[in-house]
């Protein structure tokens, strides 16, 4: 049985360990002490939302999504930023469930939309969200800017 609620500072342990190795995914190096600081700083800014998934009461994975705004819609949004589930719990419907969570939370905040990117080459999640509703954006090309 799959289980979703937003995270708080009591779950920070286990949320670090899972965020680390988001990182490393990502081909990060390991650094747990500084992925527990970072999520501290997002808890304690409340300037993110964390919702995990539990099976059996042990966290299996999270989505963290960031408020923004939408200057053309002037409404707010929220960008779904990261979204891990651990790799020996794949498969049960665990990221699934998360989506959903992210969606109920746009919808009892009053988000205008939910946004989010994702690498090209992780076939995956486009699956995952392709399959949860979402369209590919046609309209814009993103850019980054490294500093």
């Amino acid at each position: 049985m799959l289980e979703t609620r937003l995270l708080n500072s009591k779950d920070l342990q286990a949320t670090s360990i899972l965020f680390d190795e988001y990182r490393q995914f990502y081909g990060q190096n390991s650094d747990l002490n500084a992925s527990q600081e970072f999520l501290s700083q997002r808890i304690e800014k409340q300037d993110s939302f964390l919702i995990g998934v539990f099976e059996n009461t042990k966290q299996i994975g999270f989505v963290q999504l960031y408020p923004s705004f939408s200057s053309i819609a002037m409404k707010p949004k929220l960008i779904l930023n990261d979204l891990y589930v651990s790799e020996s719990s794949r498969r049960v419907g665990a990221a699934s469930a998360l989506i959903k969570a992210a969606e109920k939370l746009a919808i009892d905040t009053g988000t205008y939309s939910l946004v989010l990117a994702t690498q090209l080459t992780n076939s995956s999640a486009r699956t995952l969200y392709k399959n949860s509703g979402w369209t590919e954006e046609q309209e814009f090309i993103n850019y980054n800017y490294r500093l």
